[in-house]
């Protein structure tokens, strides 16, 4: 997953979705849905908590839920009928021809906003904003990015991380020994073993770490992130109909309060079935943009 430099201004700038002058010609996905009384919605196997298999045959997670209302809205414009709704297991490399082809009509999964991937794909209004944090050692003395000079600092073997590292503002001129894993898991047993006092991985995977640690207390996120990246749920480009019904069915659950409280559910209390709890609570850019919500890229 790709992270980009990304300023609170620059996010939040994207204008308000409001009233439509022109109304969307009939959506040809709902057509289609109609047609054969299924609707195929995509997920990610093991994005916990946006979406992930129960081990049961079901899918569960943040935005899972939040396209069951979207579910609801579509189900509501074609009455009369019985919908199927079929999950279908979906990723980047085949996420559009997925959706272009029909295999798929939305996907529910956690897809980063960007200006490339718009040239393929329709993006919701954004339903979380994903950071890239930097997790360390207690005992490291590390309260901000300039005491991480002179630092052992593990990224991800092919992440985003060290480049960020090197960029950031908070560490130039800074001397660090760079470290790789490759698994997150990898690289927080070498801040376990005290063979590196920090970590860069995303807000949610540091969450998932400390939740499963056992000495959790002897860590902390650094409150500077290091670049913020926008995600949302996709749909064929050339269906502008269907989006206008999703962006609406979002918005109404941002601005009612419920996506809040759905938020709470899967980030601040234990994931089902038996999963941790991420204790993460909201960002100031997902709250903001609950209020004001956009569809901006990056």
């Amino acid at each position: 997953m790709k992270f980009w430099k990304l300023s609170i201004l620059a996010l939040l700038s994207g204008a308000s979705l409001g009233v439509v002058a022109q109304e969307p010609a009939v959506s040809p996905t709902l057509s289609r849905i109609a047609e054969q009384h299924t609707l195929y919605l995509g997920y990610r196997e093991n994005a916990e908590p946006f979406t992930y298999a129960d081990g049961k045959g079901g899918v569960q997670g943040y935005q899972w839920e939040l396209c069951q209302q979207v579910v609801q809205a579509i189900k509501a414009r074609i009455p009369g009928q019985e919908i199927q709704v079929v999950p279908v297991l979906s990723g980047a490399n085949t996420r559009a021809l997925m959706l272009a082809s029909g295999m798929m009509d939305l996907d529910c999964g956690p897809v980063p906003n960007t200006l490339i991937a718009q040239k393929q794909l329709a993006f919701s209004v954004t339903t979380y904003v994903s950071s890239m944090q930097v997790l360390v050692r207690r005992d490291a003395q590390v309260a901000q990015l300039a005491d991480l000079n002179g630092k052992a600092v593990v990224s991800l073997a092919g992440s985003a991380g060290e480049r960020f590292l090197k960029t950031a503002n908070g560490l130039k001129g800074a001397s660090l020994q760079y470290l790789s894993s490759r698994s997150p898991q990898d690289g927080f047993a070498l801040l376990q073993a005290g063979k590196a006092q920090a970590l860069v991985v995303s807000d949610v995977t540091a969450a998932m770490l400390l939740a499963q640690a056992q000495n959790r207390d002897d860590y902390q996120v650094l409150a500077e992130a290091l670049a913020f990246e926008p995600l949302a749920m996709t749909m064929r480009k050339d269906d502008p109909a269907l989006k206008k019904l999703v962006d609406e069915t979002l918005t109404g659950l941002m601005r009612s309060g419920e996506a809040g409280r759905i938020y709470e559910r899967w980030f601040q209390s234990p994931m089902p079935p038996a999963g941790p709890n991420l204790q993460l609570p909201m960002g100031d850019l997902l709250r903001g943009l609950l209020q004001n919500p956009n569809d901006q890229g990056v």
